[in-house]
């Protein structure tokens, strides 16, 4: 009879077992039958909260800042970007576009170098330290050391802008070499009597022959001011007539070879 019993029980429990109570309220629940396990499919890319080490920066064409080549997402870096704009800081005024390999020239022109030789005669010369730009150097005879009409010889190495002007009393055939690389945006030829201008290099420019301007000169300081060529006033009327300040002059009574440099 004992037997019986205790395998009625043994049978009674594993028919009924105990319900699970709630871990809220104590309460017995029902069981529930959960949903197998889903296998996720293979080759899945699950998000991480990790960098992409291998994510590129790039610059948005519109807004100019910088982007996550693969999400467009902004970015913050501290590597500088070149936007390719010239853009300015607007603290210092200052250029911020890391590459300046396409940005203008800015600094000042270096100090100018006039040199001569004259047959027979005296060259003098002289050169304003911090020039403007554009320049206006000027060359000045009183006549050929060839004869009349004779030749006078001018060469140009200089790379910055200017006026060149070649002044006389008597007629000169100007011979101009100008190097390449030189910008030379006129030559301007005034005479009392009749000049000319040949070009001995590939590089040419403009010439205008403005005729007489009232005044020549061939030396300065000017040690003879009543000789009829006043380098004063031929320096008045060269600004004049250019809007320029003179940048150089250099010249002989009988010219010569000159360089501007």
């Amino acid at each position: 009879m004992l037997i019986f019993l205790l395998a009625a029980c043994i049978e009674n429990e594993f028919q009924n077992p105990p319900k699970e109570a709630s871990l809220d309220t104590g309460t017995p629940v029902e069981d529930t039958d959960l949903p197998e396990d889903t296998d996720l499919p293979e080759d899945t890319d699950l998000p991480d909260d990790t960098d992409d080490t291998d994510t590129g920066v790039a610059v948005d064409t519109d807004t100019g800042v910088p982007v996550d080549t693969d999400t467009g997402v902004p970015v913050d870096t501290d590597e500088p970007v070149d936007t390719g704009v010239d853009t300015v800081d607007t603290d210092t005024g200052g250029d911020t576009d890391v590459d300046t390999s396409d940005d203008p020239d800015t600094s000042p022109p270096g100090p100018i170098t006039v040199e001569g030789v004259c047959g027979g005669s005296t060259w003098s010369g002289w050169a304003d330290p911090e020039p403007a730009t554009p320049e206006l150097n000027v060359v000045g005879v009183y006549e050929s050391d060839s004869g009349y009409p004779g030749p006078a010889y001018v060469t140009v190495r200089r790379a910055e802008e200017m006026v060149l002007v070649l002044t006389s009393y008597s007629a000169v055939d100007w011979q101009v070499e100008l190097a390449a690389g030189t910008n030379v945006t006129s030559v301007v030829v005034s005479s009392y009597d009749v000049s000319s201008v040949t070009f001995t290099s590939a590089t040419t420019a403009p010439v205008s022959y403005v005729g007489w301007i009232g005044a020549c000169a061939y030396e300065i300081p000017d040690t003879s001011p009543t000789s009829g060529c006043e380098t004063p006033d031929l320096e008045a009327a060269v600004e004049t007539m250019s809007g320029l300040a003179m940048s150089s002059f250099q010249g002989c009574y009988a010219g010569g070879e000159f360089a501007v440099e």
